[in-house]
């Protein structure tokens, strides 16, 4: 539910922009093992998909990536807040 008026705002700009791609990179925090993450962020960026499409957005306009917890925002986290920044889904303006 938080992530709604970002992903709308994401799903207007798409349709106010015709030309523009996206990619949907999924994250996750170090505290599972490796492949139980990477299928995590793939199910992250998936949901933002499956979200986008749903608001009008063509599927063939969005590129997924998933990246587990290959790149995380705290290196070491330990509190609750830090793994929280590292669980997320970036969207990155492609060519």
């Amino acid at each position: 539910p938080d992530a709604v008026p970002d992903l709308n705002s994401v799903a207007d700009l798409m349709k106010r922009y015709e030309s523009l791609n996206i990619e949907v990179v999924g994250h996750t925090d170090t505290r599972a093992s490796e492949d139980y993450n990477l299928k995590l962020s793939e199910n992250r960026a998936r949901a933002a998909i499956s979200y986008l499409t749903e608001k009008g957005v063509k599927e063939s306009r969005l590129k997924i990536v998933y990246k587990g917890e290959a790149d995380v925002i705290i290196t070491g986290a330990t509190t609750e807040a830090e793994h929280q920044m590292n669980r997320r889904v970036e969207f990155h303006i492609i060519k």
